[in-house]
């Protein structure tokens, strides 16, 4: 893991010209990039470490929305007194079995039938993805 870790910041500072650390959300092109270049990578596809890069861009992002999301439940759930009957990210409902990669293969394919999309913000389409795939039960 040491090693991963040390190759990672060895890339990062080897090719600082071409990759920008700083992946803007302001529209979901970029994002929506990289995530294609995580699903690969977790799927199995070698790629170079540039693109590696970018797709732990990807996954960092989701980790960070769903570690926040899960905390602002739990607290949700500690003011109320009451546990949620459903899992909650980004206020949707989903199954509790929910991960953040699938949250990043659920934004991909949203955005796949929805390209008009690209230039809204990318937690906007991250919220909208999981509107339109998961509908909390009753």
């Amino acid at each position: 893991m040491i090693k991963i870790i040390t190759f990672l910041f060895f890339v990062v500072f080897l090719f600082t010209e071409n990759v920008n650390a700083k992946v803007t959300t302001k529209t979901s092109t970029k994002m929506y990039q990289n995530c294609k270049m995580w699903i690969k990578q977790n799927n199995g596809e070698k790629l170079a470490a540039v693109d590696l890069v970018k797709g732990l861009s990807c996954s960092w992002y989701f980790r960070g929305m769903f570690d926040s999301s899960a905390l602002i439940e739990v607290i949700d759930d500690m003011k109320t007194g009451k546990r949620s009957r459903q899992a909650r990210l980004n206020g949707v409902c989903v199954p509790s079995s929910m991960s953040p990669g699938q949250w990043v293969r659920v934004f991909v394919k949203y955005l796949d039938d929805n390209p008009q999309y690209l230039n809204r913000n990318a937690s906007i389409n991250s919220a909208a993805a999981l509107k339109k795939y998961y509908k909390c039960i009753n």
